[in-house]
This record gives C-alpha cells, structure tokens and sequence, in this order.
C-alpha cells in the first residue's frame, strides 16, 4: 500500500487522434494497492508515471550483470515446458472423454440386446428390483458417458458413476484385485475417475464452462 496522487484512464471516454487514442483521465488521491493493477501515479511535482503491475512488472536489473532471467521452473528437461504448458490445457478434457467412451459402450451393450441376461446376473447376485436396476445401470452408462464427454451436466454425471463404481467395487471385492480373476481392479480406477470429475467439474473445455453454469 502507498499514498499517492493517481491519473487513472476512463476508457469510457476516448478519442482518437492521429492514429493515436486519447484517454481522459481521473485524478483521485489515497492509499493505493498496485500488487495486481497497473496505473498511472502523478507524483507531487506534477510528472506521471505507469507503475507496471507485479504479474508484468519488467524482470528485475542488476547494475554488473543486467537483466536477470526469468525464474527457473525446476524441470529436468526445460525444453518440454512449452509442451507442458501447451497440453496441460487439455489434460482435463482427456480425463474427462476417455472416461466417457470406456463408459458407452457397456452402458450400449445392455441398452441394445442385453437388459434380460443383465437383469438376471443381478438378480442371482441378489441385487433386486433387478430389472429396474439393470435400466438405470445402462442409463448411467451410456448417457452418462455422453455427458461426462461433452462436459455438460458434469458433476451430477460423474456422481452418478461414481456411486454405481463403488457397489461394482464391493461386488467384486471378494475376488481379490486383478480383473483378470474377477477382481476390483477397473471398477476401482474408474470410480477415482468419476470421483475426481465430480470434485472438479468439467473444466475449461465443455460444455458447462461454455454455458457459465454448473452444479
């Protein structure tokens, strides 16, 4: 914080001239947090200067040595960091698609030809109303993958099979970890999933962000 006398652009009222733009300004006084915004001070002889803010202040000066670089990220390979930050932007939005398309096609495999032998696998395993059951299991699967997809309605997809992954994982804990003997190896994996996307949302890239409104 810092008291000074400040000349902050209107950018309501503009012209240009020249090529050039002309902004008038407003001249207020008082205690002044510049951490985040840069503004124009006028000091008390009259002269004005920008006060740059702290996240595009210039990188700081050193009389014998000039410029300093730029803080190092600690990455073994530093060539990677574009990638990493080109990507990174997009990690999310993987998470979020492969779930969804590991989801469909079960969820379709029981919608299209396969609601009785499901219906009856749940009922000797003493799930009941089997059926009913067998419905909403596909449901969650199929549509909640498109959703969990498109990123719309996000978090109440992702809950949805989350909690179907959590009775799958109890249902196969007898049999030990590994799929392969019948175990709660993927069910567990794609519960976390579905876990996670539910705590985060869709993210930047769906549907949900687009609208600006989610759950």
């Amino acid at each position: 914080m810092v008291w000074a006398v400040l000349s902050i652009p209107d950018s309501r009222k503009s012209a240009r001239c020249n090529g050039l733009v002309y902004t008038q300004t407003h001249i207020y006084s008082g205690l002044v947090d510049y951490a985040h915004h840069p503004l124009q001070v006028k000091n008390f002889r009259g002269e004005i200067f920008a006060m740059p803010s702290r996240d595009n202040a210039p990188p700081s000066q050193n009389p014998q040595l000039g410029p300093t670089a730029p803080p190092q990220s600690g990455l073994i390979f530093p060539f990677m960091a574009r990638c990493y930050a080109m990507g990174g932007r997009y990690s999310w939005l993987l998470i979020r698609v492969v779930t969804g398309v590991n989801l469909i096609p079960h969820g379709a495999k029981k919608l299209f030809g396969g609601i009785e032998g499901t219906a009856a696998f749940f009922a000797g395993a003493g799930y009941e109303p089997a059926l009913f059951l067998t419905w909403l299991v596909a449901v969650t699967e199929f549509f909640g993958g498109i959703l969990l997809i498109l990123g719309l309605f996000t978090r109440p997809a992702a809950a949805a099979v989350a909690v179907f992954m959590a009775v799958a994982v109890q249902h196969h804990y007898a049999n030990g970890f590994f799929w392969g003997g019948g175990g709660y190896e993927y069910p567990l994996m794609w519960g976390v999933m579905a876990l996670a996307i539910f705590l985060r949302g869709g993210g930047a890239c769906s549907l949900d962000a687009r609208i600006g409104r989610e759950f």
